[in-house]
């Protein structure tokens, strides 16, 4: 019951997500707009990490199901896609690299960070 409820508080904070979206003509999709909300929710304290975490697992544990539906869309249009092939590849490398990068110089920057802070509290 626990998980049951969990996924309650989620499914809200994506429906008000949704609504926002909706209403204020968001340009931006309604699973981001709840990523940020769920996080600014986290971070005042509206939103208690234990109130969400068994059912957020639930949620990573079946991820792969969800991304179904996408991948069978993705199926409808092979012809645009094969037109696309290089453009798609470079755009996916380019990204790729892009996401590394960027994944190094934060955790580079976190872990200096960490260390000169680190040294002060001792």
């Amino acid at each position: 019951m626990k998980i049951v409820k969990q996924l309650i508080i989620l499914f809200l904070i994506y429906m008000a997500a949704d609504l926002l979206t909706t209403y204020l003509s968001l340009p931006l999709p309604a699973t981001l707009i709840s990523m940020i909300l769920l996080i600014v929710l986290l971070l005042v304290g509206a939103v208690k990490e234990k109130w969400i975490d068994e059912g957020s697992r639930v949620l990573l544990k079946i991820l792969p199901v969800l991304f179904i539906p996408a991948g069978v869309r993705i199926l409808d249009h092979v012809s645009l896609l094969s037109e696309n092939f290089i453009s798609l590849t470079v755009i996916v490398l380019v990204t790729t690299f892009l996401t590394f990068a960027v994944t190094l110089l934060t955790v580079n920057a976190l872990t200096r960070r960490e260390n000169i802070h680190g040294n002060d509290r001792e």
